[in-house]
Protein backbone atom coordinates (compact mmCIF):
# COMPACT_ATOMS: atom_id res chain seq x y z
CA UNK A 1 0.00 0.00 0.00
CA UNK A 2 1.24 3.47 -0.95
CA UNK A 3 -0.20 6.66 0.52
CA UNK A 4 0.76 10.05 -0.89
CA UNK A 5 -0.26 13.67 -0.59
CA UNK A 6 1.23 16.55 -2.51
CA UNK A 7 0.89 20.03 -1.04
CA UNK A 8 2.36 23.50 -1.48
CA UNK A 9 1.71 26.93 -0.04
CA UNK A 10 2.85 28.56 -3.31
CA UNK A 11 0.16 29.68 -5.76
CA UNK A 12 2.75 29.43 -8.56
CA UNK A 13 3.58 25.78 -7.82
CA UNK A 14 -0.06 24.69 -7.51
CA UNK A 15 -0.37 24.97 -11.30
CA UNK A 16 2.66 22.79 -12.04
CA UNK A 17 2.58 19.96 -9.49
CA UNK A 18 -0.13 17.35 -8.84
CA UNK A 19 -1.49 18.85 -5.59
CA UNK A 20 -3.89 16.44 -3.89
CA UNK A 21 -5.40 15.23 -0.67
CA UNK A 22 -4.23 11.82 0.56
CA UNK A 23 -4.39 9.18 -2.17
CA UNK A 24 -4.05 5.44 -1.74
CA UNK A 25 -3.05 2.80 -4.27
CA UNK A 26 -1.03 -0.39 -4.59
CA UNK A 27 2.73 -0.23 -5.24
CA UNK A 28 2.32 -1.69 -8.73
CA UNK A 29 -0.37 0.87 -9.66
CA UNK A 30 1.25 4.27 -9.00
CA UNK A 31 -0.34 6.80 -11.38
CA UNK A 32 2.01 8.25 -14.04
CA UNK A 33 1.70 11.80 -12.69
CA UNK A 34 3.07 10.59 -9.33
CA UNK A 35 5.98 8.52 -10.67
CA UNK A 36 9.09 9.81 -8.93
CA UNK A 37 6.99 11.37 -6.15
CA UNK A 38 5.25 8.33 -4.67
CA UNK A 39 7.42 5.32 -3.96
CA UNK A 40 6.84 2.02 -2.33
CA UNK A 41 9.01 1.60 0.71
CA UNK A 42 9.80 3.18 4.03
CA UNK A 43 9.79 6.91 4.67
CA UNK A 44 13.45 7.88 4.90
CA UNK A 45 14.49 10.54 7.39
CA UNK A 46 17.55 12.01 5.68
CA UNK A 47 18.70 13.64 8.93
CA UNK A 48 19.45 10.17 10.31
CA UNK A 49 22.59 10.16 8.15
CA UNK A 50 23.99 12.86 10.47
CA UNK A 51 23.49 10.93 13.70
CA UNK A 52 26.33 9.47 15.73
CA UNK A 53 28.40 12.62 15.29
CA UNK A 54 28.75 12.31 11.53
CA UNK A 55 30.18 8.77 11.73
CA UNK A 56 28.76 7.93 8.29
CA UNK A 57 30.29 10.92 6.47
CA UNK A 58 33.77 11.91 5.27
CA UNK A 59 34.42 15.58 4.52
CA UNK A 60 35.65 16.17 0.97
CA UNK A 61 35.71 19.97 0.87
CA UNK A 62 34.29 23.22 2.18
CA UNK A 63 32.73 25.01 -0.78
CA UNK A 64 32.58 28.42 0.91
CA UNK A 65 29.57 30.62 1.55
CA UNK A 66 26.58 30.81 -0.76
CA UNK A 67 23.39 32.85 -0.74
CA UNK A 68 20.21 30.94 -0.02
CA UNK A 69 17.08 33.05 0.11
CA UNK A 70 17.84 35.87 2.53
CA UNK A 71 20.61 33.89 4.27
CA UNK A 72 24.24 33.14 3.58
CA UNK A 73 25.05 29.50 4.27
CA UNK A 74 28.29 27.52 4.40
CA UNK A 75 28.35 24.56 1.99
CA UNK A 76 30.24 21.33 2.67
CA UNK A 77 30.63 18.29 0.40
CA UNK A 78 30.91 14.79 1.84
CA UNK A 79 31.11 11.21 0.68
CA UNK A 80 30.20 8.18 2.75
CA UNK A 81 32.82 7.10 5.29
CA UNK A 82 32.37 3.35 4.84
CA UNK A 83 30.95 2.94 8.36
CA UNK A 84 27.63 1.12 8.51
CA UNK A 85 25.06 0.83 11.28
CA UNK A 86 24.42 -2.54 12.91
CA UNK A 87 20.72 -2.51 11.97
CA UNK A 88 19.15 -2.46 8.52
CA UNK A 89 17.11 0.72 8.99
CA UNK A 90 16.96 4.18 7.46
CA UNK A 91 20.72 4.86 7.52
CA UNK A 92 21.46 1.59 5.73
CA UNK A 93 18.86 2.40 3.05
CA UNK A 94 20.39 5.86 2.55
CA UNK A 95 23.91 4.43 2.35
CA UNK A 96 22.78 1.97 -0.31
CA UNK A 97 21.15 4.74 -2.37
CA UNK A 98 24.01 7.25 -2.07
CA UNK A 99 26.77 4.62 -2.50
CA UNK A 100 29.68 6.41 -4.24
CA UNK A 101 27.75 9.65 -4.66
CA UNK A 102 27.99 12.91 -2.76
CA UNK A 103 26.25 14.59 0.16
CA UNK A 104 26.17 18.39 0.17
CA UNK A 105 25.13 20.11 3.39
CA UNK A 106 24.17 23.79 3.50
CA UNK A 107 24.71 24.99 7.07
CA UNK A 108 23.78 28.22 8.86
CA UNK A 109 27.13 29.32 10.32
CA UNK A 110 25.44 31.32 13.12
CA UNK A 111 23.46 28.38 14.54
CA UNK A 112 25.17 25.33 12.94
CA UNK A 113 21.71 24.21 11.78
CA UNK A 114 21.60 22.20 8.57
CA UNK A 115 19.19 23.99 6.24
CA UNK A 116 19.55 22.00 3.01
CA UNK A 117 20.78 18.49 2.17
CA UNK A 118 21.48 17.29 -1.37
CA UNK A 119 22.25 13.62 -2.07
CA UNK A 120 23.52 12.78 -5.57
CA UNK A 121 24.31 9.40 -7.10
CA UNK A 122 22.84 9.05 -10.58
CA UNK A 123 20.00 8.09 -10.90
CA UNK A 124 19.34 8.73 -7.18
CA UNK A 125 18.94 12.40 -6.32
CA UNK A 126 17.30 13.74 -3.18
CA UNK A 127 16.97 17.18 -1.67
CA UNK A 128 15.75 18.01 1.81
CA UNK A 129 14.98 21.59 2.81
CA UNK A 130 14.66 22.28 6.53
CA UNK A 131 12.48 25.36 6.86
CA UNK A 132 11.74 25.16 10.57
CA UNK A 133 13.38 23.51 13.55
CA UNK A 134 11.75 21.71 16.48
CA UNK A 135 8.26 22.22 15.07
CA UNK A 136 5.55 19.61 14.70
CA UNK A 137 5.02 18.89 10.98
CA UNK A 138 1.73 19.96 9.45
CA UNK A 139 1.34 16.66 7.58
CA UNK A 140 -1.08 14.28 9.29
CA UNK A 141 -0.92 10.71 7.98
CA UNK A 142 -4.18 9.26 6.67
CA UNK A 143 -4.07 6.13 8.81
CA UNK A 144 -2.96 5.39 12.35
CA UNK A 145 0.36 3.62 12.88
CA UNK A 146 -0.21 -0.12 13.01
Amino acid sequence: DVYVTVATKSDLLRNSIPVSDWRHFKADAIPPELTGIAISGPVLDNLQLLKEGGRYLRLVESRGSHSWGTSTLSVYSFTLSGNRPADAGTVTALIERIATGTIDLWVDPASSDVRLMVFSNDPYYSTTTLSSMNAVPEVVPPIAER
